[in-house]
């Protein structure tokens, strides 16, 4: 399959069926002896992205999301100028959001390290317009009127 040129996640994935083939086929006695496919050694492969957008397609971003959905706008001018996950911005508190120092302090992380990154002045200019508005601890609400401010951030407009 290498060969011909498929990528290593379909020879992985292709491995898998025909795995699982024999083990149900030796389950089920249909099939006697060692799966063959344990003894095939599986193609390592790379699934990260190495595309990013460029400063021209990031504003062509922000701009279309902002004549859509201003909050949605502001998640994502966080997440590029920032680099913060959405799980990280969503559960942002205006205590996370320091402006005499212009930093975001992010806590809760997947790595389990909280930690402080540095704000740009878009980002600032727009926490410093959200906060005229904002009546809860929250910097990002949900859209469901439920009470509840920690329910899952909605992207629907």
């Amino acid at each position: 399959m290498t060969d011909k040129g498929r990528q290593p996640r379909t020879v992985t994935y292709a491995l898998q069926v025909v795995r699982q083939v024999f083990n149900y086929a030796k389950n089920h006695d249909l099939f006697n002896g060692d799966n063959p496919v344990s003894k095939v050694k599986k193609p390592s492969n790379d699934n990260r992205r190495n595309r990013y957008l460029d400063k021209e397609e990031a504003e062509k971003l922000l701009k279309a999301l902002e004549n859509r959905s201003p909050q949605l706008h502001n998640v994502s001018l966080i997440s590029l100028h920032c680099g913060i996950r959405a799980g990280e911005i969503f559960n942002l508190t205006w205590e996370n959001v320091n402006f005499k120092r212009d930093f975001i302090s992010v806590t809760d992380t997947k790595s389990g390290r909280n930690r402080n990154i540095p704000m740009t002045n878009e980002v600032r200019n727009m926490f410093e317009e959200v906060k005229k508005t904002s009546t809860t601890e929250l910097v990002f609400v949900s859209s469901n009127d439920n009470g509840d401010d920690r329910t899952i951030f909605s992207f629907v407009s």
